[in-house]
């Protein structure tokens, strides 16, 4: 569950009740609405950094995984987003809007060639997106990477 710097706007997922929607609460008016994303993701997290802007990880349980940045005020709508699946890594939309939301963001991959759960990395300047295998806290980083830039891995 986040809320809006304004404290106006609470905007939550559970993934095993809402799947690949958003719930949201306006604390203004008391409305509350269930945004369907589309986006077919098994389900989704929400994750913000204290700006109007939030994001949206869309987790298909291995065959891509997507990211998606969205305003508080009309959270059915995409500025940017980022995807990677078994070809090149791909980054559209308002490139200024990454730097509004978290870097980091874990997930499961099984296309080639991840196959294992992976650390995502979207850097800002210039906006690009960044695999990471194999993450150990006790070892940092190893293993293999794919960027935006590079599809290879």
């Amino acid at each position: 569950m986040i809320v809006s710097p304004d404290r106006r706007i609470v905007i939550s997922s559970f993934g095993w009740v809402e799947h690949d929607a958003l719930w949201r609460f306006d604390a203004a008016s008391g409305a509350v609405a269930t945004i369907r994303l589309g986006s077919g993701a098994r389900w989704v997290s929400v994750h913000h950094s204290g700006t109007p802007y939030f994001s949206v990880a869309h987790h298909f349980d291995g065959p891509r995984f997507e990211l998606t940045v969205r305003e508080f005020d009309r959270p059915g709508d995409v500025v940017a987003s980022a995807r990677v699946d078994e070809g090149p890594a791909v980054i559209e939309g308002a490139s200024d809007a990454w730097q509004s939301v978290p870097e980091l963001y874990t997930t499961y991959l099984r296309c080639e060639p991840w196959n294992d759960y992976v650390l995502v990395r979207i850097a800002t300047e210039p906006p690009a997106l960044t695999l990471h295998v194999r993450f150990d806290v006790r070892q940092g980083v190893s293993g293999r990477h794919r960027s935006a830039e590079d599809s290879r891995p």
